[in-house]
């Protein structure tokens, strides 16, 4: 028996969830599949590669040496598929793209129209998460790229600011401010601000606007922009959203909400790409990047881009 490809990849996607159902779904495979090709992977390499038990599934340490390998090995058959393809077609790769869940509804769909048209023959692998959770596959090469919010302060990988967007504070239709032009801050010390769930990128950056004396409801946990929206509707607090997250009429049955400009502060977050820097793929993801760029969505402002 030999060492195959799609073992190295069914242990790869098992150690990133630690999970054996959604790992197989990642690969497309039965978990009855997924668990016999790690059988037969242990088997042969004779060490186990996985501590599992009825409630948890652990990498062992050796386990935690050879992944790596197996990501590196994945990533140049990859590698070697691309540049086959190349002959045919230099641009027809499938790129294993991110993104963080309060971008991915309101620019996903415009992003990757333009994308399609502009190379017909580029696929791409489409993952949500949170920022840490993503930063963290960039680096060690599950995706190839992220679309997130900057700024990222970590070594090692490339910045590509697209652009800004602006944040609006969002209002009860019939709150006391609604009738107002515009709001500051501090008009909005004494209401209950409902913010993400923590680990959202967006509410720290609500937060460093607003400042630490804002009353976030600690009763509150949404994990989307959609819930919060819904909340502001039924007159339950106020919040503060990104411009393109308010493209998206919000059904009359929950209500309405009015929307106002921050009169100061100029309120913003920039949405940029990352990817990992000695990339195999830099050429086409700065390709990718730059077409972006030159097609940016109704009601946002270019962004400076540094490398």
């Amino acid at each position: 028996r030999t060492m195959k490809l799609k073992q190295l990849l069914y242990i790869v996607h098992l150690a990133d969830t630690l999970h054996f159902k959604t790992a197989a779904k990642r690969c497309h495979v039965s978990q009855s599949t997924l668990s016999t090709q790690l059988q037969q992977l242990e088997k042969y390499l004779g060490v186990t590669l996985f501590d599992r038990s009825l409630r948890s599934v652990k990498l062992t340490e050796i386990g935690k040496q050879i992944i790596p390998h197996a990501r590196t090995i994945l990533e140049v058959a990859e590698t070697i598929k691309d540049t086959a393809k190349d002959t045919v077609d230099p641009l027809a790769k499938n790129i294993h793209l991110c993104i963080i869940p309060t971008i991915s509804p309101y620019y996903l769909p415009h992003a990757l129209s333009v994308l399609r048209k502009a190379y017909p023959g580029m696929t791409f692998s489409l993952r949500e998460d949170m920022t840490h959770n993503l930063l963290d596959g960039i680096k060690e090469g599950v995706y190839d790229i992220g679309l997130l919010a900057l700024p990222i302060r970590e070594a090692g990988l490339i910045k590509y600011p697209l652009f800004k967007e602006q944040f609006y504070a969002a209002l009860p239709a019939a709150h006391r401010l609604a009738n107002q032009k515009s709001v500051t801050p501090a008009d909005l010390k004494k209401e209950d601000l409902l913010l993400l769930d923590e680990g959202h990128c967006l509410r720290d950056q609500v937060l460093e606007f607003c400042g630490p004396e804002y009353h976030a409801m600690q009763s509150v946990r949404a994990t989307s922009l959609e819930t919060i929206r819904h909340m502001v509707a039924m007159n339950m607090g106020v919040s503060i959203f990104p411009h393109l997250a308010l493209n998206i009429k919000l059904p009359t049955s929950v209500g309405t909400m009015k929307i106002l400009p921050f009169e100061r502060g100029n309120p913003h977050r920039v949405v940029g790409l990352i990817w990992r820097q000695g990339h195999p793929l830099d050429k086409t993801l700065r390709l990718i990047s730059k077409t972006l760029a030159n097609n940016l969505p109704k009601g946002v402002q270019p962004s400076a881009r540094k490398s």
